[in-house]
Parts: structure tokens; C-alpha cells; sequence
């Protein structure tokens, strides 16, 4: 059964440059902030803040276990790709 689109959701996410390009980064691939920071050139404390602000959306989960301060991973959740299908259908040519 597919999940309908929460549009508070869609909404959050696609109003901040960093939620949105960290969260169709990590539907393509799962990456440490390391990583996404390096990708992105968005700053560590930058992507730091929007995973954060992305797992609250349950748009992106952790991977690694809550014992592991550094180097976590992290990728789009599950319930997260109707979003990524919404982004693509209305954003398709920046993503």
C-alpha cells in the first residue's frame, strides 16, 4: 500500500536548499556526513543540522548503531520515495 504525501512534509523539505539536495543525494546513496559534505560542499555543521532535521521528517534513517558518534551512515528511509517521486515529477529539471 503506497503512503500518501504528508504536503507539511513536502512542503519542509523542499523549502530549504540543503534539506532538499542532502535528502535526493542520500535516495541515491548511502553516505557519512563526511561524504555528503564533500559532495555537496555544504559545511559538516551544515549537513550535521539538516540529518537531523531530515530524521525528524523520517525522510532519511541512520544505519549505524547509536554507539558510533563518528562516521555514521545514513540513507533514505523507506516511506521516503513517494517524496523523491514528487521532487523528480516537479523538479525534474534541477534533479
Amino acid at each position: 500500500m503506497n503512503k500518501e504525501i504528508d504536503w507539511d512534509t513536502y512542503s519542509k523539505l523542499i523549502s530549504s536548499k540543503y534539506r532538499l539536495d542532502i535528502f535526493v543525494l542520500l535516495s541515491k546513496k548511502t553516505l557519512s556526513p563526511k561524504q555528503i559534505s564533500s559532495k555537496t560542499k555544504i559545511t559538516i555543521s551544515h549537513v550535521s543540522r539538516t540529518l537531523k532535521e531530515l530524521e525528524e521528517l523520517k525522510l532519511i534513517k541512520c544505519l549505524t548503531s547509536e554507539k558510533i558518534r563518528k562516521g555514521k551512515i545514513f540513507t533514505a528511509s523507506n516511506d521516503s520515495k513517494i517524496y523523491m517521486e514528487e521532487i523528480t515529477r516537479n523538479l525534474k529539471n534541477n534533479y
